[in-house]
């Protein structure tokens, strides 16, 4: 009996010594690596060394790189390989091995031990920061201050002293980001990465003049021409007001009964002529090469900032310029626009101006009084529409009525006939129409091919004309060959045009005669 309790426990001691040894053992292989039941970052870590969990922790913190998001919709990103970024983690694991007896590894086998590390991130600060400051939102130096501008949109004030990207704080907070492993940040959240600067005098001044501008550009009206809206807008408006630039031209011109408008302006509500020491001055440095710039003028009118502001400092209005925009208009919403329009399916009426060779379709001068008179007594902020009146010369048309979808239709100001069939450019040609420097003007109208004429004679008072091709349009004009002429379209019309007739290149009007009826639509304008 003695004898098996003695070998129970020198067995019990064998195994007690044998489990020693492995534990010590297992310690000493723990030693060179992590012991057993670690986890870090969700990566499990048993036994293996410090590179081989650096390497997977490594492959498992992907990161492309940051996006800066800045005022106005800016953004920059910044690729990791850009700036040579680097993440590693392997400061961290020694020092968790460093602060870990390998021995105590028993303690693992009912406790897992479950760690989060933060990488360690290095990169190079010098390309990242040449990246940031390559950003389009950092102003030039001349950017940096308070100005009035013209654009598209007319006079704006660009202020380059509020909300101003401070480089070296955007720089400091996107670099801190970016070593976060931050995927993107806002940098309108912080205070400190835009700035404001001091306003000095100057630039209070510029502030205050542009609010006298932009009252003016803020005219509510509206001109409506055929049910086409007009609005005189702040573009419109920035055209009118008198600067330096305009002062070339703008001394020395004297209104007169036919044009009453011209040299004349608005000022503090006020209809004015130009001061005649401020123009005096001004011919002095323009005539006589005087190097005074014009800004240093002293006399009742002054030049500041490229504005010619009058004695009380206010912004003035040039009725020459506004006269010029109504002509403008005159130019731009004549027939032709007016046919396109027909032809695209918007309206129905057409204007055309009776008077061979000029005139608007519109009364000009009735629209130019109206808008100067609102200007005068304030209205103009009032909002309304004003309906373009007419013009004495102008009739008009209902085109559906009138022209349908076939019809031949000749443009004098490009010396152009083209002839649509069911709403279709059919064929085009370039014409001679009337001499109007000889009162021999084409007349304009809606009329209709009357009669077609094969080898037929022209007879006028002092001419006797042999043609092929004939289509009588109205009275004694028609649409012809022209053999006795070599070149067609242009402004030969001006110079060396017919007694009235609308002249064409044979081989084109040919093939028109084939395929024109009596009957068919014809309209001339101007």
């Amino acid at each position: 009996m003695k004898k098996t309790f003695r070998a129970i426990g020198v067995a019990f001691l064998i195994i007690v010594a044998s489990l020693a040894v492995v534990y010590i053992l297992l310690g000493r292989y723990y030693s060179t690596g992590f012991p057993c039941s670690t986890w870090i970052n969700g990566v499990y870590c048993t036994g293996k060394s410090v590179s081989e969990v650096n390497k997977e922790l490594v492959e498992r913190s992907i990161y492309p790189g940051i996006t800066l998001y800045g005022r106005d919709g800016n953004t920059l990103f910044i690729g990791a390989s850009e700036v040579d970024f680097s993440i590693d983690y392997t400061d961290s694991l020694n020092s968790f091995l460093s602060e870990n007896n390998p021995y105590a590894w028993g303690l693992n086998l009912f406790n897992d031990i479950s760690k989060e590390f933060e990488p360690t991130i290095t990169l190079n600060e010098d390309k990242f920061k040449a990246i940031v400051l390559s950003w389009d939102i950092f102003p030039e130096n001349e950017e940096q201050k308070i100005s009035i501008e013209k654009t598209e949109e007319g006079y704006i004030l660009h202020n380059g002293l509020t909300n101003v990207p401070n480089r070296d704080n955007i720089v400091a907070t996107s670099l801190s980001a970016m070593k976060s492993m931050e995927i993107g940040v806002d940098l309108t959240s912080f205070d400190y990465t835009y700035t404001d600067y001091d306003l000095t005098a100057d630039d209070e001044k510029i502030i205050q003049l542009f609010k006298k501008i932009d009252a003016l550009q803020n005219c509510k009206i509206t001109y409506d021409f055929e049910g086409i809206s007009i609005p005189v807008d702040a573009k419109a408006v920035s055209d009118f007001i008198l600067t330096g630039e305009d002062l070339p031209d703008a001394v020395g011109m004297k209104s007169s009964k036919k044009e009453p408008w011209l040299g004349m302006y608005i000022s503090d509500s006020a209809e004015i002529a130009m001061p005649d020491d401020f123009s005096k001055k001004v011919s002095e440095i323009l005539d006589m090469e005087n190097e005074k710039s014009l800004s240093e003028i002293d006399s009742t009118w002054t030049v500041y900032d490229g504005f010619v502001l009058n004695e009380n400092g206010n912004v003035i209005l040039s009725q020459t310029k506004m006269h010029a925009y109504f002509e403008k208009l005159a130019s731009e919403y004549d027939t032709e626009y007016l046919m396109e329009l027909y032809r695209q399916g918007i309206a129905d009426e057409i204007v055309v101006n009776s008077k061979k060779g000029e005139g608007a379709l519109f009364d000009i001068e009735k629209a130019f009084e109206e808008l100067k008179n609102a200007y005068i007594d304030g209205t103009y902020i009032d909002e309304k529409s004003i309906v373009l009146s007419l013009g004495n010369n102008a009739n008009k048309y209902n085109a559906l009525a009138s022209l349908g979808n076939t019809y031949i239709e000749v443009n004098m100001n490009k010396q152009m006939l083209y002839y649509y069939v069911d709403g279709q450019l059919n064929m085009d040609m370039p014409v001679v129409t009337g001499n109007i420097n000889r009162s021999r003007g084409t007349p304009t109208g809606i009329f209709n091919v009357y009669n077609k004429r094969y080898h037929t004679y022209l007879r006028g008072v002092d001419y006797v004309s042999y043609v092929n091709y004939w289509l009588g349009v109205n009275k004694g004009v028609g649409i012809h060959d022209a053999n006795w002429r070599d070149e067609f379209g242009g402004e030969i019309y001006k110079s060396s045009g017919s007694h009235g007739c609308i002249n064409c290149p044979e081989e084109k009007v040919s093939m028109l005669w084939e395929v024109v009826d009596v009957g068919t639509p014809v309209i001339l304008y101007y």
